[in-house]
């Protein structure tokens, strides 16, 4: 009965919600306002499209503009994202039927109980601080109503994931050069000896920087409208760029590196023409970029060359120097005394609260001192069982394959090598996810979708071709 395609008059009315929720803190409305705001909207959202209702969720879980921190916020979105579950027949039973996702979801709780367990030892357990730390715990979570959804519908989700990055980049760049304030934009010194000077607004959310991952998918499929392969092409072009004005050096690092990853796992299937058509493009644009920004690249060239001269000695870098010489012996100490389990997300929050940034700054480290090195087992077990599968096509098997089909190879291939990125090319960023509150819902968004097209290739794989 809910469960319908999606219209771009939903589209829009899920986007216009968005955009007041999240402003809505901004215009001085109180805290029970904005709850009985994104209640009556839910309800609506939801008996316009159940999507509707579970992105907008999502968008308000990731705090576009870091304004929405109340206390009932976290668990009460959560439980919103899930209500699908509750009102539509047999769903939960649909989902529960994938093997692979009983495994993960057995394993998310066995990690999310071990830190609760940790905050009994070393913290009393109030109610404050349950709603505090819930999206840190359980935010992956939404995976569970992520891959229903794409199972369902992925080209719905997909769209409307796709129009509300692309509204978000666009508030970013009018705010970014027209100065119109809708955020603080903030511009600073790098913090090694270049010209360059970084243009910061917020963090950039990873459901933005993914379309990154899928310009290949998007490139080599053949899509009826052009406009849309232009539209998700520049969405993910947008995305780099933002991280290149801040300036991000690894995060431009092992995003190129991820996009790369997800080019070579996608190219196998492609025909010597298009591959050729591909490297003229990208050579076109990169001489245009050149000509246009020759100095801006020279002085990139200069800060990743300084970037590299800082291990030999060669020049300084004040970051670096503050991540190596003083964050990480405080990580060290605080995993020494607290091997097992950690020190807990609490102390950790403690520590960043109060401007020291380790547990943040070097997420690797930081977050087998927060959650021990058996929580730290179980996390990469679950990365493990996450990306194992045993579905694999052949050249010619792919050939056969129908735009629908090809459409959801790729897409998996695109998200195979974000999730690989995490854990290879992101160096001491790898576990990023586990410093920030809102990258839990991201995370999860991302291995629910990855676990449903999964899921999608197999039943190709047993219908097809055995």
């Amino acid at each position: 009965m809910f469960l319908k395609k999606l219209t771009n008059s939903q589209s829009v009315i899920t986007i216009f919600s968005i955009a007041l929720n999240c402003y809505l803190p901004f215009l001085g409305f109180s805290s029970n306002s904005v709850l009985v705001f994104f209640l009556v909207t839910q309800i609506i959202l939801f008996f316009l499209n159940p999507i509707c209702s579970f992105v907008y969720c999502f968008i308000l879980s990731v705090n576009l503009f870091d304004n929405y921190s109340y206390l009932w916020s976290d668990i009460v979105i959560l439980l919103f994202s899930f209500s699908v579950f509750f009102i539509v027949p047999n769903s939960f039973d649909q989902v529960f039927r994938n093997k692979k996702i009983k495994l993960i979801i057995i394993l998310s709780l066995v990690f999310s109980f071990i830190a609760l367990i940790n905050l009994l030892i070393k913290n009393s357990l109030s109610v404050n601080i349950f709603l505090e730390n819930c999206k840190m715990l359980f935010g992956f979570l939404f995976f569970l109503p992520a891959y229903f959804f794409s199972t369902k519908y992925t080209k719905d989700l997909f769209k409307l994931i796709a129009i509300t990055a692309f509204c978000f980049l666009i508030v970013y760049y009018l705010n970014l050069f027209f100065k119109l304030n809708i955020f603080l934009v903030r511009e600073s010194e790098t913090t090694i000896d270049s010209k360059l000077n970084r243009l910061m607004g917020y963090d950039l959310r990873q459901f933005v920087i993914l379309f990154i991952y899928i310009i290949p998918a998007v490139y080599f499929l053949k899509v009826n409208s052009i406009l849309f392969k232009l539209a998700i092409i520049g969405l993910g072009l947008a995305a780099f760029f933002v991280l290149v004005f801040a300036v991000y050096r690894l995060a431009i690092f092992y995003n190129f590196c991820g996009l790369v990853l997800s080019f070579c796992l996608i190219i196998r299937y492609q025909n010597r023409r298009k591959i050729l058509n591909l490297i003229f493009l990208i050579l076109s644009i990169v001489l245009f970029i050149i000509l246009i920004f020759d100095q801006y690249i020279i002085e990139f060239q200069n800060l990743f060359l300084n970037s590299l001269n800082y291990f030999s000695g060669k020049v300084e870098d004040s970051s670096a120097d503050t991540r190596f010489l003083e964050q990480m012996p405080l990580l060290l100490k605080e995993i020494n005394e607290n091997i097992i389990l950690g020190c807990g997300v609490v102390k950790s929050n403690n520590f960043t609260k109060s401007d020291i940034f380790a547990f943040v700054d070097i997420p690797l480290v930081g977050s087998i001192a927060t959650y021990g090195i058996l929580g730290i087992l179980i996390y990469f077990l679950r990365f493990f069982f996450i990306l194992k599968t045993n579905v694999h096509f052949s050249v010619s098997n792919v050939k056969s394959f129908n735009e629908t089909n090809r459409f959801i190879l790729y897409l998996h291939n695109s998200l195979k090598a974000y999730l690989i990125t995490m854990i290879t090319f992101r160096l001491f960023y790898i576990n990023w996810e586990l410093s920030f509150d809102w990258l839990q819902p991201e995370y999860g968004l991302i291995v629910g979708v990855f676990l449903s097209l999964q899921f999608k290739l197999e039943n190709i794989k047993k219908c097809y071709f055995t």
